[in-house]
C-alpha cells in the first residue's frame, strides 16, 4: 500500500511538471554579461529573484528569512511589475545553456522540475528579464577566464562614487578586500543578518534618509529584493548585489569550493561560515552610520 501511494504521488507531481511546461513558457532572461553592460550603461537599479526569492515567492521559509505574508505579496508583485528604470532578475539558468558545474546544473534543474509551474504565473508576459545570477559569475561556473574583466566591470560602477552599502550585520561586504576601492567614500546601515524583513519600514526609513545621489548597494536576501525596488520608486539608484563580494573573495583566492572567509557570514559555506567573529579594521567599523535591530521593525 504504501509503494502505491509511492507511485501516486510521484506520477501526480510528473502530471502538474508536463502541464506546467504546456502551460508556461519559459521567460526571456538575459545572459549575466548582457545583464552586467545594462547596468554600466545606465543607472538602472536591480531586484534580483534567485532561488531563495522564488521560495519565498511561493511562502516558503529559507534558511535566513521566516516566511511572511506582506514578504510574499511584495515580490510577487515586483515580478509581475513594469517599473521604468528597474531591471529584474531571474536565475541565468532560464536563459539557456549557461557554464555551470554538473551538480548546480542538477540543482536548478531539480528546482525547476517541483516549483517552476507555481511562479512562472507571476511573471509579466513579454517582459524580458535580465540575471539574478549576475552577482554570481565565479564559483558555481566551470569556465572563470572571463571572472577578472566580469569584477572590474562591477568595480567600475561606483568609480569616483559615493556609496551606501545595506547589508547584514555581518556580511561586512568589501572587508579585507579592494572590492569598493574605486568608489569616493563607503557608509553602512547594519541589519538583522537574518529575518531581515521583520525590521523592514525602520530599514527602508534609514535608507531613504541618505542624498539621492549616494548609490546604494543592498545584501539582504529577499529583503533586499524589495527594498531595491521601493528605494528606486523614492528615486535612488539601488542594486541588490546579493552574494558579489562574496564572489570576488573566492575569486581572489582561486577557491574551489564554498570555503568559509575569515570575518563574513557566508551560508553557502555551512556551519563554518556561520561561525563569524569581531571584523577588527577600524577604517570599516568607522563606516557604519546606522545599525538597526529586528526590533524596530
Amino acid at each position: 500500500m504504501r509503494w502505491l501511494k509511492t507511485c501516486a504521488v510521484r506520477w501526480y507531481q510528473r502530471a502538474v511538471y508536463w502541464l506546467g511546461l504546456l502551460r508556461w513558457r519559459n521567460p526571456s532572461v538575459c545572459s549575466n554579461q548582457e545583464t552586467l553592460d545594462l547596468l554600466s550603461s545606465g543607472s538602472d537599479s536591480l531586484s534580483r529573484f534567485g532561488d531563495g526569492e522564488l521560495r519565498c515567492v511561493m511562502g516558503e521559509d529559507i534558511c535566513f528569512q521566516k516566511a511572511d505574508p506582506r514578504l510574499t505579496a511584495r515580490l510577487r508583485e515586483i515580478l509581475g511589475s513594469d517599473e521604468p528604470g528597474l531591471l529584474v532578475g531571474l536565475p541565468e539558468y532560464l536563459h539557456g545553456p549557461v557554464n555551470y558545474t554538473e551538480a548546480r546544473r542538477r540543482d536548478w534543474a531539480a528546482f525547476h522540475r517541483e516549483y517552476r509551474h507555481l511562479w512562472l504565473r507571476y511573471l509579466r508576459k513579454g517582459r524580458r528579464y535580465v540575471s539574478a545570477s549576475v552577482t554570481r559569475p565565479y564559483m558555481a561556473r566551470t569556465g572563470k577566464s572571463d571572472c577578472g574583466p566580469f569584477f572590474e566591470q562591477w568595480k567600475r560602477l561606483w568609480q569616483d562614487q559615493d556609496l551606501v552599502v545595506i547589508e547584514g550585520e555581518q556580511s561586512r561586504l568589501g572587508l579585507r578586500n579592494d572590492f569598493f576601492a574605486p568608489a569616493r567614500s563607503v557608509r553602512r546601515i547594519l541589519c538583522p543578518p537574518s529575518d531581515a524583513f521583520d525590521a523592514y519600514d525602520a530599514i527602508l526609513a534609514a535608507a531613504a534618509g541618505m542624498e539621492k545621489t549616494a548609490l546604494l548597494l543592498i545584501a539582504l536576501g529577499p529583503a533586499a529584493t524589495v527594498l531595491a525596488c521601493d528605494l528606486h520608486r523614492l528615486g535612488f539608484r539601488a542594486l541588490d548585489v546579493g552574494s558579489i563580494d562574496i564572489e570576488y573573495d573566492w575569486f581572489r583566492t582561486g577557491a574551489v569550493a564554498w570555503d568559509p572567509v575569515p570575518g563574513k557570514y557566508i551560508h553557502d559555506a555551512g556551519e563554518a561560515g556561520t561561525i563569524v567573529g569581531p571584523a577588527d579594521d577600524p577604517a570599516y567599523e568607522a563606516q557604519i552610520i546606522a545599525r538597526i535591530s529586528r526590533r524596530e521593525g
